[in-house]
């Protein structure tokens, strides 16, 4: 899938950006690259395109040499997307990475709309999502049967049929804002519970799993026109949609049952990823809490190393959400980044490089200089 080569290139460029207290401007611009390419492999790396030259800029936002550096990284990042949109112009006649922006995110607002709530102007009345949203199946396995969309003139993602699903959408989002939070918060729910649920249908579940037997793919099925599911499946990957090779196939298969990713786990990754803001140590010999048991640990408030990590993992998660629907492969390009923040609360805190006293100040997003103790020989002078 897609998302392999999608975190690959984020997963660098966040690299290059972060091994370097000031990384050398060709760094800046190659990991740019990086995230215009990874963008226009996964349109869910969109809010990325703002996160990563933000971040840069906020380590030191008071020189404009850090600003120049933000600049590069957005011009880096901004070239390969200018770059796929006049492409996809040429091919389409439409400005964008995409026309299925509009049919996912109406996908997404079936779960909770009501046109007796929105009251949608008459052009938008025959896509109405049909029965209650309680009735409804969710929207990543409701978007590709609602038969409303699926009549409309041209397909659904044809550019007049795509803004029309956008603008019923946002219509819908700004009519019920709360159904739509709740929409959101239902979805990452679902990333950290447990036991897992089959979502959105047991069907799509299935094939992210491996299985001793080939995976076959309706030959005569189409479920948007232009081809039908077997033919789509050849034109992405140029081979056979499903082979197997054994021994090697029973040993993966058995991997993928035992060893994941569980509900808790991810939630508890995702609390320590907050430690970026603090340092845990072990305590100094004779040293220990008042507890039924010994505690070798202490909590210190300083930063240990970078938030962007652990914001990069928050908007990895919540914008396929927010924008479509959850699913757990969405799941795959947030765990890098989450591994990554929560491993830093056990990082040494560094200080910053030592500045003019009426230039000091706090690198807001990498490094903080811990409280020094009293009595040491500084003190002391």
């Amino acid at each position: 899938m897609a998302e392999a080569l999608f975190t690959v290139l984020i997963v660098a460029a966040a690299l290059l950006i972060l091994w370097w207290r000031r990384p050398p401007l060709a760094a800046l611009v190659l990991a740019g690259l990086m995230v215009g390419y990874a963008v226009t492999v996964r349109s869910e790396g969109l809010p990325v395109l703002v996160l990563f030259p933000l971040a840069v800029a906020l380590r030191d936002w008071r020189r404009w040499r850090q600003w120049l550096a933000a600049g590069l990284l957005a011009a880096g990042c901004l070239a390969p997307v200018a770059g796929y949109v006049v492409w996809f112009h040429s091919w389409s006649g439409t400005y964008g990475l995409t026309r299925s922006d509009g049919f996912y995110l109406w996908g997404r607002v079936s779960s909770f709309a009501e046109c007796s709530v929105i009251k949608p102007p008459a052009s938008e009345l025959t896509i109405c999502p049909s029965g209650t949203p309680s009735s409804r199946t969710p929207p990543g396995d409701y978007v590709w049967h609602a038969q409303m969309v699926r009549d409309l003139p041209g397909g659904p993602v044809s550019p007049a049929s795509d803004s029309l699903l956008r603008g019923f959408a946002i219509r819908a989002i700004l009519t019920q804002p709360a159904g739509y939070a709740e929409a959101v918060a239902h979805g990452l729910w679902l990333s950290v519970r447990w036991p897992r649920e089959d979502y959105p249908d047991p069907g799509a579940v299935y094939y992210y799993s491996f299985h001793l037997q080939p995976q076959v793919i309706p030959a005569g099925h189409s479920w948007i026109p232009g081809g039908t599911a077997y033919s789509d499946a050849l034109a992405y990957g140029h081979a056979t949609p499903s082979r197997l090779i054994k021994p090697v196939a029973v040993l993966v298969a058995g991997y993928r049952r035992l060893v994941f990713t569980y509900g808790p786990l991810f939630a508890l990754i995702m609390l320590l990823g907050l430690g970026g803001l603090v340092r845990i140590r072990r305590q100094p010999a004779g040293v220990r809490w008042y507890l039924p048991f010994p505690v070798r640990f202490s909590v210190r408030w300083c930063r240990s190393g970078s938030m962007l990590p652990w914001a990069t993992a928050v908007v990895l998660l919540v914008f396929p959400i927010a924008s479509a629907d959850f699913d757990y492969r969405y799941l795959l390009p947030v765990l890098p980044f989450a591994g990554l923040a929560a491993a830093l609360p056990f990082a040494r805190c560094t200080a910053a490089p030592v500045k003019p006293a009426a230039h000091a100040k706090l690198d807001k997003w990498t490094t903080s200089t811990p409280a020094e103790p009293a009595g040491s020989s500084s003190s002391k002078a």
